[in-house]
């Protein structure tokens, strides 16, 4: 199915401000291609995966970029003080969730911390008379850096990635997390967990 053959639902623009953004120690950025954004704020303090060299490609320069598939990291346990995921998962199918977060929690240290940025995606809307297998889900996002706003969206299936705050929430703590941060910003959401 070529991309032209997908109708756009859109919600209103998201803002998402990661002035001051501070996190201490090595961290394993979860889709960290495209733009980038944690890589953007931490440079060298960054190993960015991604499963598209394409996307790694594109990043700015800084992070370590390699490319992999979250759902079985390269990494020794207890490697990374912290792990991000900034709207990664809304890319990856509700089938392969559980298995990243345990890779995450793998691999990250005690104390360390998960950071989750992400979109709420409801469940499908059926009155709306889209056709369901070509419809994409987008969030316009306008993110606010220190010194740049990053103007930008990102879009996924909707019918396949329903998710919410709490989705995120069980499956991490069914996992061994423990929620310390829990924040809502309109459409858009930011967890922290702590191993």
């Amino acid at each position: 199915m070529k991309e032209n053959d997908f109708k756009y639902h859109y919600i209103e623009k998201q803002e998402i401000n990661l002035q001051d953004l501070t996190i201490q120690g090595k961290i394993l950025d979860l889709g960290g291609g495209g733009e980038g954004i944690i890589g953007k704020i931490f440079g060298d303090k960054v190993v960015a995966i991604d499963p598209s060299k394409r996307e790694l490609k594109e990043a700015a320069d800084g992070p370590l970029k390699i490319v992999m598939d979250g759902t079985s990291l390269k990494f020794l346990d207890d490697t990374f003080n912290n792990a991000t995921s900034f709207f990664t998962f809304m890319f990856i199918p509700n089938s392969k969730h559980k298995d990243v977060i345990k890779e995450i929690y793998r691999v990250l240290k005690s104390g360390g911390n998960f950071y989750i940025w992400d979109v709420k995606i409801p469940e499908f809307d059926e009155s709306l008379g889209l056709d369901k297998d070509k419809t994409l889900y987008v969030v316009p996002l306008l993110v606010n850096l220190d010194n740049e706003k990053i103007d930008t969206g990102y879009g996924t299936k909707w019918y396949s990635n329903p998710q919410s705050q709490k989705y995120f929430i069980d499956l991490c703590e069914d996992i061994g997390f423990k929620l310390i941060s829990n924040k809502e910003e309109g459409e858009t959401f930011k967890l922290i967990f702590e191993k």
